[in-house]
């Protein structure tokens, strides 16, 4: 059986089997299997996550025509797409873009400037869940 994630640019198509697989398998690269207990908490996870995604990437952007939308678009949207503000709430946003300050170091990337990161937590804020 297959299920469409859809995203603000693509489809992607999975097989339950594929996602299946990747919830027994363990994270140690062992290959060895999971417990049925861990592995059914681990596809809660997965689906969650799949279900998240397609939620926050499918709908428009609020004032996306704004500066401050496209500020959004452009620093965030250009690792991943960007995700729904009203996803998260404004406290939520402001770890959520920590963790991407932290991710960006950690690939080497120029974290984001000042007055980029405060508008886009301005942004976020603005329309946060």
């Amino acid at each position: 059986m297959w299920f469409k994630v859809r995203t603000l640019s693509s489809v992607v198509q999975l097989r339950v089997q594929d996602v299946k697989t990747f919830v027994t398998v363990g994270r140690s690269g062992s290959g060895g299997a999971m417990s049925p207990r861990r592995a059914r908490g681990r596809s809660s996870w997965v689906l969650l996550t799949l279900v998240s995604v397609a939620m926050g990437c499918s709908q428009p952007l609020p004032e996306a025509e704004s500066p401050a939308a496209r500020l959004y678009v452009r620093e965030c949207g250009s690792c991943h797409a960007p995700y729904a503000p009203g996803l998260l709430t404004a406290a939520m946003w402001e770890v959520q873009v920590m963790r991407m300050d932290a991710f960006r170091h950690a690939r080497g990337l120029p974290p984001l400037s000042g007055d980029a990161r405060s508008g886009v937590l301005h942004y976020l804020h603005k329309h946060a869940g």
